[in-house]
C-alpha cells in the first residue's frame, strides 16, 4: 500500500499538542469568552451590612461563566453578552486545528498499525471501498473503533499519547459545543449541523 508522504514524520505528541493543541491556538471556550468578559463583583452597600451586585449589569450580560482560581481563592464570576461573540470566525478555526490534530491521529494509525488490522478497521467503519480512506476515517464518529484496533494490537503506539491525542479531540469538540449553545441563546438554530467537529460529514454509522 502507497500513503502520502505525511505519514514518514514523527513527532513527539506531548510536543506536537504544545505547538497546535487547542491552547497554543487560543481556541479554548476560555479564550472566546475572556475577551468580551466582564467581572462580577459586589459592592458593599453600608445602610444594608451586605454586599449587592449590579441588576443593571446582569440585565445587560444576561450570560455568566465562572472559572477558578488558585485553591485558597473564591471562584471568578464574570459575565457576558452573547451578542458580542463572533461564532462564525470561532467555529472555522476551532474546526481547522481539530482537522489538522484528526489528521496527525491518522498519521499514527496508518504509520503503527499493520496491514491487517487497517483493513480490519476499514471494514468496520465501513470504508472499504475508498481508496484514500484516510480522508474520510473521523475519530467522532469512528474513535469507539479506533481505539478498540489499538487495544488488539496491544498499543504499538504509546497509549498515553494516544491518550494526550484523542483527549485533545475529545475536548475541542466540547468547546464548539458549549460555543453552540451560547449562541443558541441569542440566535436560535433552527437547522443542526451534519458536520463533526472536525469537519467531516456525519455518516449514518454508530457515533462515538
Amino acid at each position: 500500500l502507497f500513503y502520502p508522504l505525511w505519514i514518514h514524520f514523527r513527532v513527539t505528541i506531548t510536543n506536537w499538542i504544545a505547538r497546535y493543541g487547542l491552547r497554543a491556538q487560543e481556541l479554548r471556550l476560555l479564550d472566546l469568552l475572556a475577551p468580551i468578559a466582564v467581572p462580577l463583583r459586589p459592592s458593599y452597600v453600608p445602610a444594608l451590612k451586605k454586599h449587592v451586585y449590579s441588576e443593571v449589569l446582569r440585565k445587560s450580560l444576561p450570560l455568566a461563566f465562572i472559572s477558578p482560581k488558585k485553591p485558597a481563592r473564591k471562584p471568578t464570576i464574570r459575565l457576558i453578552n452573547p451578542l458580542a461573540i463572533d461564532y462564525v470566525s470561532y467555529e472555522k478555526s476551532l474546526t481547522a486545528a481539530l482537522s489538522k490534530i484528526e489528521k496527525k491521529l491518522v498519521e499514527i494509525i496508518v504509520q503503527y498499525l499493520e496491514e491487517d488490522a487497517i483493513n480490519d478497521l476499514r471494514r468496520k467503519v465501513h470504508l472499504e471501498k475508498y481508496s484514500k480512506w484516510w480522508n474520510h476515517i473521523c475519530w467522532y464518529q469512528h474513535g469507539g473503533e479506533i481505539l478498540r484496533t489499538f487495544e488488539s494490537a496491544n498499543w504499538p503506539f504509546p497509549k498515553e499519547d494516544f491518550i494526550c491525542l484523542t483527549r485533545e479531540l475529545d475536548e475541542g469538540a466540547n468547546h464548539l459545543s458549549l460555543a453552540l449553545k451560547i449562541r443558541e441563546y441569542s440566535h436560535p438554530i433552527r437547522r443542526r449541523s451534519t458536520r463533526a467537529a472536525c469537519g467531516h460529514v456525519i455518516r449514518n454509522c454508530v457515533q462515538k
